[in-house]
């Protein structure tokens, strides 16, 4: 309504803004599944499973971009790893 006739006023156009926002680290489970595959008639070759994927550190229970995080944040932005772990601890609510 227009405040000046009381008429109904019409959409022109619109007004926009923009602001850098950011979401908070989000930490979760990554569950690979590989098939474990035999052949019923060649009982010699056994049990065979997919290889795992390459990784930056085997057998380490971090995920790759748990540990790239890890070595940009202490060389790149000078954090210690001892307030890196502080860090972790607050943001997974330990």
């Amino acid at each position: 309504m227009c405040k000046r006739c009381g008429k109904e006023t019409v959409v022109i156009g619109y007004e926009e803004s923009s602001q850098l926002d950011v979401e908070p680290a989000k930490y979760f489970v990554l569950i690979t599944k590989r098939q474990k595959r035999a052949c019923r008639s060649c009982e010699e070759l056994g049990v065979v499973a997919a290889s795992l994927p390459p990784r930056v550190i085997e057998k380490c229970l971090a995920s790759d971009r748990v540990v790239i995080d890890t070595i940009v944040s202490k060389y790149g932005n000078h954090t210690p790893l001892h307030r890196q772990s502080m860090i972790l601890k607050r943001d997974i609510g330990f």
